[in-house]
């Protein structure tokens, strides 16, 4: 079985990229780990990587920084963002 490919797998990377910033671990402007290693960690496929970045770039929580790597919003400890995202989530599953 190839891990990721089931319904949530991007969930997970939303809810650990989340997790990340509210302990301090990613901090606002700094950027995200490779897609690699965020599937890796998170134990998903690519592909559920990039689907979780676009939950978080359309959430406010991530954006596109000038060398076109993401980087965390300036706005994503705004607890009110976070929580919109992660209803969103929960919506969605």
């Amino acid at each position: 079985m190839h891990l990721g490919w089931h319904r949530g797998g991007s969930h997970r990377v939303v809810d650990g990229v989340l997790a990340l910033i509210d302990s301090g671990g990613l901090r606002p402007e700094q950027p995200l780990p490779p897609e690699r290693e965020l599937a890796r960690r998170f134990e998903v496929g690519r592909r559920r990587v990039r689907a979780a970045m676009a939950t978080l770039i359309d959430g406010g929580i991530v954006e596109i920084g000038p060398d076109g790597d993401p980087v965390v919003a300036s706005t994503a400890t705004d607890p009110s963002l976070t929580a919109l995202v992660r209803t969103r989530r929960l919506v969605s599953a």
